[in-house]
């Protein structure tokens, strides 16, 4: 038997994301950054839909996330956030 000590719940998030002006690996490579600094993992640029897609534990919400991107000169114009099932995992 585990302990509930030796279990943590982790939260996960499934996100889509897309930039005014970020159209093309080129200019998707400088908006990696800050996505990259804010969710803690590297997003992928899909260049056939122009969104960043990931998966992280970070929950941001979407004006959060507005805020945010448009300090590095970012407009947003599609956010998504799929919450996933947690699920435990042992220490």
């Amino acid at each position: 038997m585990i302990s509930s000590s030796l279990l943590s719940i982790s939260q996960s998030y499934n996100y889509k994301i897309k930039l005014d002006g970020v159209a093309d690996p080129a200019s998707a490579k400088y908006a990696t950054d800050p996505i990259r600094e804010l969710f803690k993992v590297y997003p992928t640029f899909n260049d056939s839909t122009d969104f960043f897609e990931f998966n992280s534990n970070v929950q941001v919400g979407l004006f959060e996330f507005g805020d945010y991107i448009s300090a590095y000169g970012y407009s947003m114009i599609f956010f998504y956030r799929e919450e996933l099932l947690a699920k435990e995992e042992e220490k």
